[in-house]
């Protein structure tokens, strides 16, 4: 393609003005050419008629925008055969300042060409003085502004039309980029992002798969938005992000940037875009600082607002949600999501009713609140500092099904279990002060995989003083029916109790029997006698629906301060103490009220003696039930396979997935209290492999200790025994040790044991753990 620069003669200026789109979709936006205009009187005659524009007299918070398309220097390129072919401009590896400023640059880019943009600026260091003010680029072939390891320039009052991919993209960026508004517009718009992959074959892009591995990239490969952030230290000032096919924003981090800090992201707007307005996934966005996103305009978007998956510490401060598509935000598995002094809006007068409702239920949410936080506890999240949604000062209004045109269950507030992967709640939210325009609740009613609902709700009423969610405006707990009777509580809703006046905690209990077909039910019991007894929770995936894996089973509990007795019981043995291999008490986030339950108020209670304290390990001939003959075993990484019979005598028995030196360890927790100083074990267990190998296979025992200070297992050490001798490939060996406890292990809290060796898969049998000397009986020690 070639390339050409022009400049218009005065009389001679093309006059092309776009609109934006007045309603979700950015298709119904509007070129129009001024063919006359009055001076005297202002007026603008256009070669069209304009169809129904949205203008501030209407609506200054809804009115489309208008930009003018025209400059009078135009950097244009020749049309080539497949038209993927443009120019392409490059500010190309030097930090003397640049300024390029009222430009009109059409058809550039080049379609799956690494580096081929309508302008680029590509490793330019810190370039504090340059400055991209006041330019269109439009017709794109790929992208639109580019900024790529360059620090410190200035984008402010451009425009970007008809691009295909990102418009602006912002990609690696050690620095700060700035995005400032002129004084006299405040702000800049960014308009109609869209994917040439929607009209052209990847074939058509060779190198397409090249640009794409640098990192997720999409807009080569699906639909494309207006502003692909990288690097979210950057700078953005009243921006607008005015119709695209995929995202408005998009926050797009991967690897460190995942964690690193936003520069600022003030007076933005977002409307018209096809999937979420402002979004940080995939793969979610953690700053280590909260992230303050200030009076963001969020409306007329064709998916939620705000979708905030994966990610924590992320704060918005005022700002407009209105009229998106089904939900306003919509949050799944995030931490530490704040809305402070954000009004919500369900439906205006300014955009259609019934095609606004969620497509899967048919009702309009203000917020989706999500029950869990990112890292469940029994991922080994045992900080106690993440919280769920703060919602603070916040305004919503239009959500009832009269007004919107949606279903009878449409609400300002309602839990949603997206990728919800255990039961066990344990992510504290808080809420304070909101209004509502008319009564409503809080929808807590979800269901998992088989049809049960989630039932370890709290959440903190910090103060009601409006009376929107409480008759009384009372502060309190709101907490599931079945954590009820630790509490003074009254009827909320089907799904929900309130606690006036209480100050609640919630703790986790993690134990070891996730991986076991067992009905342990842990039983809390409060000094005047009051009692509740808990079901154990396993997580699952992609449901809660359990499946025995090595992350803890958990037993929740919202409780008030006092002292507690904690124990646990098979319920098809009642009355008979069992252990779940272990369990430690993870105390969640403090509410904001003061008296709450703190280390110390629990004590648990176990059993003195048990025969099965002579052998430690469950299921070693995995022989199991029919539905999980694999049953109290896991795989470190990766998975197991059982085998029928493919074990020592046709039996059956369990094999590796893939190498023991890939981690695919086959593994079990011990119950530490089973274990006395001075106890001697045999460690025996069979194993056969295809394969030769220099490291053979042996047992290990992973010996870690309790820290309630830093509220974390802490390995002591790990404890290895002699591996095989030799072995034939195909041929079945044993191999046998003793092990000796010593005091070390005896006081340890946490055992698991693994078969661990080369690179070499293998099938496994008879794992036993037998005590051939010692009392067996528990050791009993205070937690």
């Amino acid at each position: 393609s070639s390339s050409r620069k022009s400049r218009r003669p005065a009389g001679l200026r093309e006059k092309e003005v776009l609109l934006t789109s007045h309603t979700r979709d950015q298709n119904d936006r509007q070129v129009r050419t001024i063919v006359d205009s009055d001076p005297s009187t202002g007026e603008i005659t256009f070669d069209r008629t304009i169809e129904r524009p949205l203008s501030v007299a209407e609506s200054a918070d809804y009115a489309v925008e208008i930009a003018s398309l025209n400059r009078r220097i135009v950097f244009d390129a020749e049309p080539d055969a497949d038209e993927a072919i443009g120019g392409h401009l490059i500010v190309y590896h030097t930090s003397t300042p640049q300024r390029i400023e009222g430009v009109e640059i059409r058809n550039f880019g080049q379609k799956g060409r690494l580096g081929k943009y309508p302008l680029h600026f590509h490793m330019c260091d810190d370039s504090p003085d340059s400055l991209v003010k006041k330019n269109v680029v439009r017709d794109s072939k790929q992208r639109g502004y580019v900024v790529h390891l360059t620090n410190n320039v200035t984008l402010e009052e451009n425009v970007a039309y008809d691009i295909t991919g990102h418009a602006y993209f912002i990609e690696d960026g050690a620095g700060k980029y700035y995005f400032k508004p002129d004084t006299s517009s405040g702000r800049i718009l960014e308009v109609e992002s869209r994917s040439w992959l929607r009209t052209k074959s990847r074939s058509s892009a060779p190198q397409a798969v090249e640009v794409r591995r640098m990192a997720i990239r999409t807009d080569l490969t699906e639909l494309a938005s207006c502003d692909w952030i990288s690097n979210p230290t950057n700078f953005f000032y009243g921006n607008v992000a005015a119709g695209s096919e995929k995202n408005g924003y998009w926050f797009d981090t991967a690897g460190d940037r995942m964690y690193m800090p936003l520069g600022a992201f003030d007076d933005n707007e977002v409307h018209s875009s096809s999937a979420f307005a402002f979004t940080v996934y995939h793969p979610g966005w953690r700053p280590a600082e909260t992230a303050e996103i200030k009076r963001i305009k969020v409306y007329r978007n064709g998916n939620a607002g705000a979708f905030l998956h994966a990610t924590r510490n992320i704060a918005f401060h005022g700002g407009l949600f209105a009229d998106n598509h089904g939900k306003d935000v919509f949050i799944s598995r995030g931490d530490n999501a704040f809305f402070v002094s954000t009004h919500f809006i369900g439906q205006t007068p300014f955009t259609s009713k019934q095609a606004g409702c969620d497509g899967t239920n048919g009702n309009k949410v203000g917020i989706h609140l999500d029950p869990f936080r990112f890292s469940e506890t029994v991922l080994g999240d045992y900080s106690g500092s993440n919280k769920g949604t703060h919602i603070y000062h916040s305004h919503f209004t239009n959500y009832t099904s009269s007004i919107t045109g949606c279903g009878s269950d449409s609400r300002p507030l309602r839990f949603i279990n997206h990728q919800t992967f255990v039961k066990a709640y344990n992510a504290p939210h808080y809420i304070d002060n909101v209004v509502f325009d008319s009564p409503s609740d809080i929808d807590a009613c979800m269901a998992g995989a088989s049809g049960e609902r989630f039932d370890d709700m709290s959440i903190e009423i910090v103060s009601d003083d409006n009376a929107a969610l409480t008759e009384t405006g009372e502060a309190g707990f709101l907490v599931s029916p079945k954590l009820a009777p630790m509490n003074s509580c009254s009827h909320y809703n089907e799904c929900l109790e309130f606690c006036a006046g209480a100050c609640l905690r919630t703790v986790t209990i993690i134990t070891g029997n996730a991986a076991f077909d067992d009905d342990l039910e842990m039983h809390v019991r409060r000094a005047d006698g009051t009692k509740i007894v808990i079901e154990k929770e396993v997580r699952g995936h992609p449901n809660p629906a359990p499946v025995h894996n090595q992350f803890s089973a958990a037993y929740t509990v919202a409780l008030p301060k006092a002292d507690y007795e904690l124990w646990f019981e098979s319920a098809s043995t009642p009355g008979v103490l069992q252990w779940p291999k272990y369990a430690h008490a993870v105390y969640e986030a403090p509410p904001s009220c003061t008296n709450f339950v703190t280390d110390g108020d629990l004590l648990f209670t176990k059993p003195a003696v048990r025969m099965e304290c002579n052998e430690l390990i469950h299921n070693g001939d995995f022989s199991g039930p029919a539905s999980w003959e694999s049953e109290g075993w896991h795989a470190a990484h990766h998975g197991l396979d059982i085998l029928e019979t493919g074990g020592v005598d046709g039996s059956a028995a369990v094999a590796t997935t893939t190498t023991l030196a890939a981690s695919n360890h086959p593994s079990q927790p011990l119950d530490p209290t089973c274990v006395n100083d001075g106890d001697v074990f045999e460690i025996k267990f069979s194993f056969m492999s295809s394969t030769t190998a220099s490291t053979l296979p042996s047992a290990r025992i992973q010996v870690s200790k309790w820290n309630s200070v830093n509220k974390k297992l802490e390995t002591l050490r790990w404890e290895s025994f002699a591996p095989a001798a030799s072995y034939q490939p195909g041929e079945w060996h044993t191999v046998a040790d003793l092990w000796t406890v010593d005091s070390l292990v005896a006081g340890a809290d946490h055992l698991e044991f693994a078969v661990v060796g080369g690179n070499q898969m293998i099938v496994l049998d008879n794992v036993s753990i037998t005590k051939i000397t010692g009392t067996g009986r528990r050791n009993l020690r205070a937690d």
